[in-house]
Parts: C-alpha cells; structure tokens; sequence
C-alpha cells in the first residue's frame, strides 16, 4: 500500500492487477510516496497509521475481471515451476 500524504492518496495494491505500474508512476509523480503496510495489505491495515488522516485521503485500487485474474496467477504459477525444474 503506497500513501503519499503532500496528494493526500493511498493506493492499494491487488495482486495480479497492474499495480506496479501504479507503484512506479506514484513514486515519480509524488515523491513522497512511500510504502506504510505490506504491498497486498488490505484498506483497513492504515486506518490506525493514519489517524484522523485516514478520513480526509482519497482512496483507490484497481480490479480485475476474476477470470483473466486466475489466467494470469496460472500462467505466472506455471512460469515459475518451469523454471525451477531446469
């Protein structure tokens, strides 16, 4: 989870999503950016980091049709334990 408190925003990761690309354009367009809980971590995990900022700081994340989310975690599954038979 990516917060940026000068843009008052918190990113929130889903897995297999495109996230990173988010991560990197959040890190260069506001370099304050920083991580605050584990990169999957949900929502809820910065609530108590943030205080009464938590209210006031925009919030977002990306989803993914749940079908091309599985493909995807497969394909990358089946990447990995290819390579590590060889």
């Amino acid at each position: 989870m990516i917060y940026s408190e000068k843009s008052s925003v918190i990113f929130t990761h889903v897995s297999r999503t495109g996230g990173m690309a988010i991560d990197n354009c959040m890190r260069r367009l506001a370099p304050d950016s920083r991580t605050i809980v584990g990169q999957h971590a949900p929502l809820f995990a910065a609530r108590p980091l943030l205080g009464h900022r938590f209210d006031q700081t925009y919030k977002f994340a990306f989803v993914r049709n749940p079908w091309d989310r599985f493909v995807s975690w497969f394909a990358m599954m089946t990447n990995a334990q290819y390579a590590s038979q060889l």
